[in-house]
């Protein structure tokens, strides 16, 4: 029989609060930076651009090897090495002063931030029991969401009363924070069988959870979409005359992705991945389409709370199916996948929907996000098909 391990313990609090000053972090510094370039370094929105890709660039590469070493190395080793690699890299923003130095610190910095988000992740899967895991990955997500709302807010907030020094400053504290709760916690390590320390070779098995590939990869089309709603919404609502209420929709997809996390984690657990999952789709569809044929203020607002919705149910579901179909030794591999997976959806989904909007216009950009949908829908009931078996109900 499964022992009973209450859920808000000492070590799952600790990863959540390291998670949020984590995200804190990135968050402050995705909003900020893009003024920093433009008004401090005296660059154009094109150099904007290379700093996100560069961050990603870097997180994308690391994935393929965090996952291994988190398995054969321990998690939290990985965990605390790569936080004050995160830690110096964020220090290092005080000392920046041409774009060239930006964009090499922007690699290692998403190296960084790869690393650490694959073992926070990995850590904080294994703390909840079976039956409350679902709920336990909800929760943690959670903290993720805030960050989303409060990191861009307060570093606005920072700068334009201050300077990007004190900004640099206050995300360099954000990074300490998350170092000091990360060491809160207690990890148990899970033994690799057949692990031979002297034969570390690099293969492609052991950077790849092949059980996790199938909903990585439903993960990945839906991810082309939701690369639109940081990338390309605050533009839509400029060529509607919206630009005003713009971070409102913000407001909105974010309160309601927080909203839904608290309570859908303990469906999935009660009655498995597809009561969540298929709902869920549907509403993330009707947002899509919805937004494609806005034109008040209201329903552009409404349409930001529907895809919060749909969303902030979707990616802890996946999260969750990905780590409870690997076994244990392998969650550090499965969950690296997955981010690998989402890490590439969010940077060909922005280029691709780019250059739909580019030669058409942003409502049917919009209108094929809902049409990506319909085929995630699909290959998600392919797979679930395949497994015959719906992750949740007690045994996540």
């Amino acid at each position: 029989m499964e022992k009973q391990v209450p859920l808000w313990n000492r070590d799952f609090i600790g990863m959540c609060l390291c998670n949020f000053f984590l995200f804190m972090t990135v968050n402050t510094l995705i909003t900020t930076l893009p003024l920093y370039v433009i008004n401090v370094l005296k660059q154009s929105e094109k150099e904007i651009g290379l700093t996100l890709m560069a961050f990603t660039l870097g997180a994308i590469f690391v994935r393929f090897f965090a996952g291994k070493w988190i398995d054969e190395l321990g998690k939290k080793k990985i965990l605390i090495a790569s936080l004050l690699l995160f830690a110096i890299t964020n220090i290092a923003y005080l000392g920046i002063n041409s774009i060239f130095l930006l964009l090499v610190l922007r690699i290692l910095h998403g190296a960084a931030f790869g690393m650490v988000s694959t073992a926070t992740m990995a850590i904080a899967s294994e703390i909840p029991s079976a039956s409350r895991k679902g709920e336990g990955i909800s929760y943690f997500t959670l903290s993720m969401s805030l960050s989303m709302v409060l990191g861009p807010l307060i570093g606005l907030m920072i700068v334009s009363t201050y300077n990007f020094t004190v900004l640099f400053a206050i995300c360099s504290v954000y990074t300490i924070a998350a170092f000091l709760f990360a060491k809160m916690a207690k990890v148990e390590e899970v033994p690799v069988p057949n692990f031979d320390k002297t034969k570390r070779k690099l293969k492609w098995e052991s950077m790849i959870e092949k059980k996790a590939l199938p909903i990585a990869f439903v993960c990945f089309v839906l991810i082309l979409a939701q690369s639109t709603i940081q990338s390309y919404v605050p533009i839509y609502a400029e060529s509607l005359g919206l630009g005003n209420i713009a971070g409102y929709f913000f407001v909105m997809y974010a309160v309601m992705l927080i909203a839904t996390r608290s309570f859908t984690g303990r469906i999935f657990d009660k009655f498995g991945a597809n009561y969540v999952v298929y709902p869920s789709l549907v509403i993330y569809f009707l947002g899509w389409v919805g937004l494609s044929f806005v034109q008040s203020p209201f329903a552009f607002l409404a349409m930001g709370a529907v895809i919060g919705i749909g969303y902030g149910t979707l990616q802890p579901s996946f999260i969750t199916l990905v780590t409870a179909s690997s076994p244990s030794e392998r969650r550090g591999v499965a969950t690296s996948t997955f981010y690998l997976f989402f890490d590439i959806g969010m940077g060909v989904g922005a280029v691709l929907l780019g250059i739909v909007a580019f030669y058409t216009n942003y409502q049917m950009m919009y209108l094929v996000c809902a049409g990506i949908v319909v085929v995630a829908t699909f290959f998600y009931y392919k797979v679930q098909l395949s497994t015959k078996k719906d992750v949740g109900a007690g045994a996540a």
